[in-house]
Order: structure tokens, then C-alpha cells, then sequence
């Protein structure tokens, strides 16, 4: 438990500790062309209908993961800070992996990987 609580505040602290790094070289992508990760990427949280989306989703991956559906939309909600984080995909499916772990949750690779893929399909759009 204690090491979920770890990755859940990484994951909120790393886009709080970015965002603090100031401006150089936002000015060098800005005269290239080229967009600054802050200007790339507007977060906003799911709307109703990707929530019941989200929610539909991950229920044919495994309907252990819609017991609680306000925690699998908060989950999604990390998983797509991680995705967008623009983490290496073997680390965004081990944080998923343990995010979704649970009692009642038997989490693999291969299930991360779909939730992942689903979390970028309905919601996370980068």
C-alpha cells in the first residue's frame, strides 16, 4: 500500500515540480515552431459521457476494475497524467499495474496495457 501512496504522489508532484522549471527554452520552441509541453497538452477532467465510457471499457477488460467507479475514473485520470508525462511505456504499464492492484483486482501487464490503451482511446488525447 505504502508504495501506491509513493507513485500517486510522484504522479501528481512531477507536473507541480515541471511546471515550476521556468521559461528557458520555451522561447527557443516557441522560435522553432515547436510547442512547449504546457501549451501541448490541456488537461481537463473526463466529461460525463467519457466517464460512462471509460467506466464501459474497463468493464470488458475486467468488471473487477467498475466495483468502485469513482476510483477506475480516478485512476484513469493518473494513468493519463503518466501518458502524458510522456513516460516510456514500460514504466506508464508497471504504475498501472500497480495503481488498478488490488485485492479484488488481479492485475497483469497485458490488462495495463489495455487500460492504457483505452484511457488514450476515450479521454487522453496527447
Amino acid at each position: 500500500m505504502r508504495r501506491t501512496h509513493l507513485v500517486i504522489a510522484a504522479a501528481i508532484a512531477a507536473p507541480l515540480l515541471l511546471a515550476g522549471c521556468g521559461t528557458e527554452g520555451e522561447d527557443e520552441a516557441k522560435e522553432s515552431g515547436a510547442a512547449s509541453p504546457s501549451e501541448s497538452v490541456s488537461f481537463e477532467p473526463p466529461t460525463e459521457a467519457q466517464k460512462k465510457a471509460i467506466i464501459e471499457a474497463f468493464g470488458r477488460i475486467d468488471p473487477a476494475l467498475t466495483k468502485a467507479e469513482d476510483a477506475a475514473i480516478y485512476h484513469a485520470m493518473n494513468t493519463c497524467d503518466d501518458i502524458r508525462i510522456v513516460k516510456d511505456q514500460p514504466t506508464v504499464v508497471a504504475y498501472t499495474v500497480n495503481r488498478f492492484r488490488s485485492d479484488s483486482i488481479q492485475m497483469d501487464e497485458n490488462k495495463a496495457a489495455a487500460i492504457i490503451d483505452a484511457v488514450k482511446d476515450i479521454y487522453c488525447k496527447v
